[in-house]
């Protein structure tokens, strides 16, 4: 069974003035099935979409692909003892973690919800850290057109996911309001000053947290 996710809310049409959907528009209106790398010129980041007639089945690449893995895996319970670095020695043409969650669900030791939760998660940050990344450069693109994910049974709609990204846009903005990338790795720059202006408490949790090692995402 294919489920093709829905994310109740109203596709945008934004197209012309941005590169990103109008290439996975092409890709829908083609029902394209292969890979769409995307790669940065000046931080020599490569991002990976992975679509099956059209639709988005995963997504990998950019900064902090660990990070991003524990954090969606944790947040939908996996399985305490599931080790994804037994997937290592993969030789597919297919991405590490989406045979992961495919084998997972497969054994039924993951629910449909839980590989949905995962993949929503993973494709939504990584089409948003494409927008953020596009703001400042040009990215270039590539088209590798076969079948590899033919056994998906998690297809999104690019033009939801696109629009659940700007939702999700508007809404950091709001927050921060400079258009920092919520992938930075925050550190208290005078933490002797700092420490001396702050509330014992609230130094003591802000020194855990901003320790240049979470991103702000984090």
């Amino acid at each position: 069974m294919v489920y093709n996710c829905t994310m109740d809310i109203e596709p945008v049409n934004v197209a012309k003035k941005l590169p990103i959907l109008r290439t996975l528009l092409e890709c829908s209106r083609l029902r394209f099935s292969g890979l769409v790398k995307i790669a940065s010129p000046s931080s020599k980041q490569v991002w990976e979409i992975y679509l099956y007639q059209g639709k988005i089945a995963w997504a990998a690449g950019g900064n902090h692909e660990n990070r991003r893995w524990r954090r969606y895996i944790t947040q939908a319970k996996f399985p305490s003892e599931f080790d994804s670095s037994s997937y290592l020695a993969n030789k597919s043409e297919k991405p590490i973690r989406y045979c992961a969650v495919l084998s997972l669900l497969q054994k039924q030791q993951i629910s449909l919800e839980q590989a949905k939760l995962v993949t929503e998660n993973i494709v939504l940050e990584i089409v948003f850290d494409l927008q953020v990344q596009s703001l400042s450069e040009e990215l270039t693109f590539s088209n590798v057109r076969f079948p590899v994910l033919n056994e998906s049974v998690i297809l999104l709609n690019i033009e939801q996911v696109w629009a659940q990204v700007m939702k999700n846009w508007k809404h950091w903005e709001s927050i921060e309001g400079t258009g920092i990338s919520p992938n930075l790795l925050p550190v208290i720059a005078q933490p002797q000053k700092f420490q001396a202006m702050t509330p014992e408490k609230i130094y003591a949790k802000l020194s855990v947290l901003l320790d240049g090692k979470s991103s702000l995402r984090d």
